[in-house]
């Protein structure tokens, strides 16, 4: 698995490790690694995934008594920064925490 450095914000530099074969890239296409770009795309997905999942469940959860929900899952980011739910929680890069209050 290959490593990737990037400086994220100011002088804070991050090491990502990304799959570059397997899973992630089975298609022709070379896409060179750009892990900024990677980072970047892999919070917005993360983000749009909690948008979508915490508005699916509060919709599934009004009108009963429950005020709060949680649900947290793991990622795997490529290269690219394409992501996809972690299997195995324990085995992903990052772990996304969603808490959200019942409307």
């Amino acid at each position: 698995m290959a490593t990737f450095v990037t400086q994220i914000e100011g002088d804070t530099m991050m090491m990502m490790e990304a799959e570059t074969s397997g899973t992630f890239a089975k298609s022709d296409l070379e896409i060179k690694p750009n892990p900024m770009a990677a980072f970047d795309n892999a919070v917005d997905n993360a983000s749009l995934m909690a948008r979508v999942l915490s508005g699916k469940m509060s919709q599934a959860l009004a009108g009963t008594s429950v005020e709060s929900a949680e649900v947290s899952f793991g990622i795997k980011i490529d290269q690219a920064g394409s992501i996809l739910i972690a299997q195995e929680s324990d085995k992903a890069q990052f772990q996304v925490r969603i808490v959200f209050k019942v409307s």
